[in-house]
């Protein structure tokens, strides 16, 4: 708490010293890391300082009055510091003690989840042997999709999923729900603009039209603007009651 109050701007307790709070298998108290958004403040006295800007409201809680990452969340800062026999250890020990969900683990990878951010390959490793046919998001549209799904409730597509109908090479699609025959296309600005791009699109529609798929196509703009509409679309289309 020491180390948090000494910060000037908001600061939470992680890495080693949340998986300590957190009592996960191997971490024990010592040097203090506190992590804060870029730019935020500055830390006056000697823990060490984490500036990231993907720690979302989501991934904090309070342990003992002291505000820290979630052991999800945390889960993915040690794997950005620590050897991954320590971090598979830690989590196979969690999961059977009932203090996280793989779930709560994957959900928060699909929100930080980017090429280059250190710890990623540890943690796609471990998830996705915890969930098998589990697909981490590969593009900041597709950790936009999952997002406005998520926060309506809408259960989590299959990303990167075959494409059902027939087409040379190994085609693949944004998400889909198999059980309902559904595809979801995510249409960035910038790669879905041209006149090739919509006969391309247009073709796969159909092909998979003949395949019994349906095809919802969202643009940046849908998920960014009228995220409810599209909620709304993908719960019809999977007959969910609202």
């Amino acid at each position: 708490m020491v180390a948090v109050l000494a910060t000037s701007g908001p600061a939470f307790v992680s890495h080693e010293s949340a998986a300590a709070l957190h009592r996960l298998s191997t971490f024990r108290p010592g040097p203090v890391v506190v992590t804060i958004r870029h730019g935020a403040g500055r830390q006056r006295t000697g823990a060490t300082v984490h500036q990231l800007d993907d720690l979302l409201p989501a991934h904090v809680t309070v342990v003992g009055s002291i505000p820290v990452t979630t052991v999800a969340r945390t889960f993915i800062d040690v794997a950005a510091v620590c050897r991954r026999g320590r971090v598979a250890y830690a989590m196979a020990d969690a999961l059977a003690a009932g203090a996280v969900e793989i779930e709560e683990i994957g959900v928060c990878f699909d929100a930080v989840a980017r090429p280059g951010k250190p710890g990623m390959r540890t943690m796609r490793s471990l998830v996705t042997a915890h969930l098998p046919g589990y697909v981490p998001p590969s593009s900041t549209l597709e950790r936009l999709l999952l997002r406005v799904l998520r926060d309506a409730g809408l259960p989590r597509p299959r990303l990167q999923y075959p494409f059902p109908g027939r087409l040379p090479g190994e085609a693949r699609v944004d998400a889909a729900y198999p059980e309902a025959r559904l595809i979801i296309e995510a249409d960035s600005r910038r790669w879905h603009t041209r006149q090739r791009d919509f006969a391309v699109d247009r073709k796969r529609d159909n092909l998979a039209t003949l395949a019994g798929w349906r095809t919802l196509r969202f643009t940046w703009a849908d998920l960014t603007r009228d995220a409810e509409s599209v909620a709304a679309a993908v719960r019809e289309a999977l007959n969910l009651e609202a």
